[in-house]
């Protein structure tokens, strides 16, 4: 019952199930308030599964980078992923960077800062290390993500894709269910180039 993520528990979802079912069973003899309960069970369900009437969410970034980036692009890119963008052929440089370990390994910072001043792109797979690694924990990772989403580091917003259930935003759910399933894509254009050490002083 401690666990972060909520996959562990399917285990317990007949037992849900059958739980459900008898306080709805409760309700039988209180017609409007069954048809209610089951109408509100119901529909977060339907919301969800219009989800899969869409394209994937990592097809579509996927296919508007091989449109858009030339073939002498260099693209900066998150590792770890379930699946690493883009998923479709193309010719323009991808750099799977290790964000994960950036606050821990003392030579990473430095490849970081490269990768920065050659990159023409950088996509932001999802929420998962953003959301996860800032505070005082996390410095490096606190200021590069910082710099990038204000646009100090030169880089502008381009795209950003999302699938959402109709009517709501789930982007800040469980990984399980938003992160690793339908996770929302930003993609960031360059448009000043900075020097190494304007660079340096913004992450270090």
């Amino acid at each position: 019952l401690y666990t972060k993520w909520f996959r562990f528990m399917s285990p317990l979802f007949p037992l849900f199930l059958f739980l459900a079912s008898l306080f709805i069973y409760s309700l039988s003899k209180f017609k409007f308030l069954t048809s209610l309960v089951f109408t509100l069970s119901i529909l977060p369900a339907i919301l969800f599964f219009s989800i899969y009437f869409k394209t994937d969410i990592r097809l579509q970034a996927s296919q508007y980078l091989s449109q858009n980036l030339s073939a002498d692009s260099h693209l900066l890119s998150e590792a770890g992923n379930i699946l690493n963008i883009p998923l479709t052929p193309h010719t323009f440089v991808v750099e799977n960077f290790d964000f994960y370990n950036l606050d821990t390994n003392p030579r990473l910072p430095g490849e970081l800062i490269e990768q920065i001043f050659e990159s023409d792109y950088i996509l932001i797979p999802s929420r998962r290390i953003f959301a996860n690694q800032k505070g005082l924990a996390f410095p490096v990772s606190n200021a590069y993500y910082q710099a990038l989403f204000s646009g100090q580091l030169g880089f502008q917003p381009v795209k950003k894709f999302s699938i959402f259930p109709e009517f709501m935003s789930d982007e800040l759910a469980e990984e399980t269910f938003s992160v690793f399933d339908h996770p929302v894509i930003r993609i960031y254009k360059k448009q000043k180039q900075l020097s190494i050490k304007e660079i340096e002083d913004l992450i270090l």
